[in-house]
C-alpha cells in the first residue's frame, strides 16, 4: 500500500460513511427486488415439495367428549376412607386414582390406565370400521396384533392407545373433555364411544369393590361397636345392683365412669349403624357416576395434517429465507485487498458462496436473473 492509498483512506470523512451504508442499502434492497423470479420459484418448489410430503402423511381424525362427575362432593369427602381401603386391598391402580388433587384428576388416571386401555383394546366392534383393515374386529387388530405373541401384541397395543387418546381436566369446572385421534372418522368415532362405556363401566366395578370392602369393613366394625356397647351396659348393671345406693365420693365417681363409657359405646355404635345402612345402600345401587356434556362425534374434517396451513407456511418461509440470503449476499462487502482484515475476508467468502448457490440454483430451476 503507497503512502498516497493511505492518506486517500484518512483523508475521509465521518460523514461519508453513513452514506456509504445507505448505498449499500439500497443496492441490497434493490438486488432483492430483481430477483423476484427466483424466490417466486424457491417458494414455489419448496410450497410444491411440502404439498407433495403432507399427501403421504396418514391423515388423522379426532372425535371428542367431555363429561362431568357427578356427587363430587361426596367423592372427596370419602376418598381418604376409600384410598386406604384401596390400598388395604391391593388395588394399587385405583389407589393412585384416588390419590389425586381432585375428582376430575380421578377421572383423567382412569383414562390413562392399564385396565381402561386393555378393555378398550379388546372390545368388539363391526368389521369394516376401519377401511384400512376391513378384517378387524377390535382396535387391537388395527394396532397390529401377532397372533403368535399376544402380551407383546397387547402391551404395544396399550402404549399404542396412550398416544391416541388425550384426557384434560378443568380444576374449577371439573369438566374432562377427552379426544380420540385415529386414522379414519369412523373408527376415530367407534372408539369414542367405547372408551366411553369403558370408562363408565369400570367406574361402576370400582365404586362396587370399593363399597363392598367398606360394607365388610363397617360390619366388622359394628360387630366390635356392639359387643363394646354391651359391656358398657354389663359393667354398669352390676355396679348399680352391687351398690343401690351410693354413699361414698368414690362410688359416685365410678358410677360417673361407668355412665361415661356407655354414653361414648352407644354414640359410636348409632354412629357405625348409620354408615352400615349406607354402605348397603352404595353396595347395591347402580347408578351413573358422571353426566355426559357432549357425546362423542363423527369428524367430519381431518386433525392432522393441516395441508393448507403446511403449504402456506412453507412458501412464506422459503421466501423469506431466499429474500434474506440475496439481501445479505448483496448487502456484504466483497475483498479488493488481499491483506485485508480477516472479518470482511469471512464476509466476502460468504457473499461468494451465497451467489455460487444462488447461480447454481437458477441453472437448475431454469429461472435467469
Amino acid at each position: 500500500m503507497t503512502l498516497t492509498d493511505v492518506a486517500r483512506r484518512h483523508s475521509s470523512t465521518p460523514s461519508d460513511r453513513p452514506d456509504q451504508t445507505a448505498d449499500r442499502l439500497a443496492q441490497a434492497i434493490a438486488q432483492v427486488i430483481q430477483s423476484w423470479r427466483l424466490i417466486a420459484g424457491a417458494s414455489f418448489s419448496i410450497g410444491v415439495a411440502t404439498a407433495l410430503f403432507v399427501l403421504v402423511l396418514r391423515e388423522r381424525y379426532e372425535s371428542q367428549f367431555s363429561f362431568v362427575p357427578q356427587a363430587a362432593a361426596s367423592l372427596s369427602t370419602a376418598r381418604p376412607s376409600l384410598l386406604g381401603l384401596a390400598q388395604g386391598l391391593g388395588l394399587s391402580s385405583i389407589a393412585s386414582a384416588l390419590g389425586g388433587n381432585s375428582t376430575s384428576d380421578y377421572y383423567t388416571s382412569l383414562l390413562a390406565s392399564r385396565s381402561l386401555a386393555e378393555r378398550v383394546l379388546l372390545h368388539p366392534f363391526a368389521p369394516g370400521t376401519d377401511p384400512r383393515h376391513p378384517e378387524a374386529t377390535n382396535l387391537l387388530i388395527v394396532f397390529g396384533a401377532d397372533p403368535d405373541d399376544f402380551d407383546r401384541s397387547l402391551d404395544r397395543g396399550v402404549e399404542a392407545f396412550g398416544k391416541t387418546v388425550t384426557a384434560t381436566s378443568d380444576p374449577v369446572s371439573q369438566v374432562v373433555s377427552v379426544s380420540v385421534r385415529l386414522e379414519g372418522p369412523i373408527l376415530a368415532h367407534r372408539v369414542a364411544d367405547i372408551a366411553l362405556e369403558e370408562l363408565n363401566r369400570l367406574n361402576t366395578e370400582i365404586n362396587h369393590r370399593l363399597a363392598i370392602a367398606q360394607l365388610e369393613f363397617v360390619t366388622q366394625q359394628l360387630r366390635e361397636s356392639r359387643a363394646a356397647l354391651y359391656a358398657a351396659e354389663e359393667n354398669l348393671k352390676k355396679f348399680q345392683m352391687a351398690n343401690r345406693t351410693i354413699a361414698y365420693p368414690a362410688l359416685a365417681f365410678e358410677q360417673g365412669r361407668l355412665t361415661r363409657q356407655l354414653n361414648l359405646a352407644e354414640a359410636l355404635y348409632q354412629s357405625l349403624a348409620q354408615q352400615y345402612q349406607q354402605s348397603r345402600l352404595d353396595a347395591v345401587k347402580d347408578l351413573p357416576s358422571f353426566t355426559v356434556l357432549d357425546p362423542p362425534n363423527q369428524p367430519a374434517l381431518r386433525a392432522f395434517p393441516k395441508r393448507r396451513v403446511a403449504v402456506t407456511l412453507s412458501v412464506v418461509l422459503a421466501g423469506i429465507a431466499a429474500a434474506g440470503t440475496i439481501f445479505l449476499a448483496a448487502l456484504l462487502p466483497s475483498v479488493t485487498e488481499p491483506g485485508s482484515d480477516p472479518l470482511v475476508t469471512v464476509r466476502a467468502a460468504f457473499a461468494t458462496a451465497a451467489a455460487d448457490m444462488l447461480s447454481l440454483y437458477r441453472h437448475l430451476v431454469g429461472r435467469d436473473r
